[in-house]
């Protein structure tokens, strides 16, 4: 089965990853990784202490520019940041990276490699038409990066954006014939600087992070760049999206072109370890890690330290939560306390480790029946059951290396017991993780309780 609503993940112990024994007793570490406040990586592990990184390490400093010039390389050792964003718009359809929108008129579409917004002219309501993109997922602004080239802007507006995840916005916007910086959606917002746009010559953006500082840069040639504004971040840039639009009434129909994102940028840090993605679900809601939905009249909702689920028992309901990060299932697990499942057939509990194509492992239980699966292309490519024992069971784990993926259960999550094991046909590399529970046909009223994430 499958179910996947995409909604629009705090870095937990420093960006590191458990070790691989699943132990919990010491992070490991390795480029893209940091350690906890007082600890360094040494030999691969977290171990306390401070000292320097070797020169050209991943966590060295760098001497050709200060962070917060133009021409600064991008902060290196932070993992999960927006810098792993990166599309050439080569493909057919634009995705999976990304959430299209259009307000009815306009088109949006890859094309030559161009992200390509093309907007009708004429009167369309008291806006213009609008259309653009934005990231089905979230990242790390810290010490990262938002760039691309914009070779043709088009209606009245043109947008580069990096937004918050309570909504602030910060944008590099061509309007009328100038390019802005702006902060929008916050308190003081509005326009920050601005410069008589040439194409010729702006055809770079840039929206950077550093040291608790935004900037907004241009460049002809993606080498040297020009500040045209910086300021104190306006928002915490540990949860942001990123976005590309355009719009405004025109007479004539026109067309926006963003070149590229971020492929350009050095090779970021890998994603985050799924190990670090920890809840115990005691704080009464879902925190910036997650988005949680339900169908009405399903509810969802954080009480004793449980995510509890209710439906009603009619058709075709469901409810769930998910992961707004990706992460790296490599070496390292998911798993969760699916502490009351019911055995109630046509209801279906599920978690699902899912890739931005939607191949993905699933563990579902239907009734008496616990099933393993790795789903690609639609197709069951791995597909295991037993009879479901939820004392034996109540603990489901996924985990990969880097050849084979994992399915696992266990009744304390200490002791596992393997359910599947099979050749990786997914790339464990950028999964987020899904956990939800429904009915696919009328059923009695069904309550299912979740007691964590990664923890027991």
């Amino acid at each position: 089965m499958v179910l996947m609503r995409i909604g629009l993940l705090t870095l937990i112990a420093a960006g590191c990853s458990f070790r691989a024994s699943y132990d919990g007793t010491h992070y490991k570490c390795g480029e893209g990784d940091v350690c906890p406040s007082g600890q360094t990586c040494v030999a691969g592990e977290c171990v306390a202490g401070t000292f320097d990184a070797p020169p050209g390490s991943p966590d060295s400093s760098t001497t050709d520019a200060p962070p917060g010039t133009p021409d600064a390389p991008m902060t290196q050792g932070r993992c999960g940041t927006l810098a792993l964003l990166r599309d050439d718009f080569t493909g057919t359809a634009v995705g999976p990276l990304w959430d299209p929108w259009t307000d009815g008129g306009p088109t949006v579409s890859e094309s030559n490699g161009r992200f390509v917004i093309a907007l009708p002219g004429g009167s369309q309501g008291s806006n213009g038409p609008w259309a653009g993109a934005g990231t089905r997922f979230e990242y790390d602004f810290t010490g990262s990066v938002l760039q691309s080239t914009i070779s043709q802007i088009g209606g009245t507006d043109t947008v580069l954006e990096v937004r918050g995840h309570d909504g602030g916005k910060v944008q590099m916007v061509v309007e009328q014939g100038v390019l802005y910086a702006g902060v929008y959606d916050l308190p003081g917002q509005g326009t920050r600087a601005q410069v008589t746009y040439d194409p010729s010559v702006h055809k770079r953006w840039r929206l950077r992070e550093a040291n608790g500082v935004t900037y907004w840069e241009w460049s002809t040639d993606g080498n040297a760049w020009t500040e045209l504004w910086h300021e104190n971040d306006p928002f915490p840039p540990d949860h942001v999206r990123a976005e590309l639009a355009a719009g405004g009434q025109k007479s004539s129909a026109t067309e926006a072109h963003f070149e590229y994102v971020n492929t350009d940028v050095t090779p970021p840090a890998p994603f985050c370890g799924a190990s670090s993605l920890t809840d115990d679900f005691t704080a009464g809601s879902f925190d910036k890690r997650w988005s949680a939905w339900a169908d009405t009249p399903a509810t969802i909702a954080q009480t004793g330290g449980n995510v509890v689920i209710t439906t009603d028992g009619t058709t075709n309901i469901w409810s769930g939560f998910q992961s707004n990060h990706l992460y790296d299932l490599t070496d390292q697990a998911f798993y969760i306390d699916a502490a009351t499942i019911p055995q109630k057939s046509p209801y279906v509990a599920w978690m699902q480790a899912m890739e931005p194509d939607d191949d993905h492992l699933e563990i579902n239980v239907e009734g008496n029946t616990l099933q393993v699966l790795q789903v690609v292309g639609g197709s069951k490519v791995t597909n295991q059951s037993v009879t479901y024992d939820p004392v034996a069971q109540r603990y489901w784990r996924m985990r990969a290396d880097a050849t084979n993926i994992y399915m696992d259960t266990s009744p304390d999550g200490t002791t596992w017991t393997n359910r599947a094991t099979a050749a990786a046909q997914i790339d464990p590399r950028a999964l987020m993780l899904i956990v939800g529970g429904g009915e696919y046909a009328a059923t009695t009223a069904q309550t299912q309780r979740i007691g964590g994430v990664n923890v027991h």
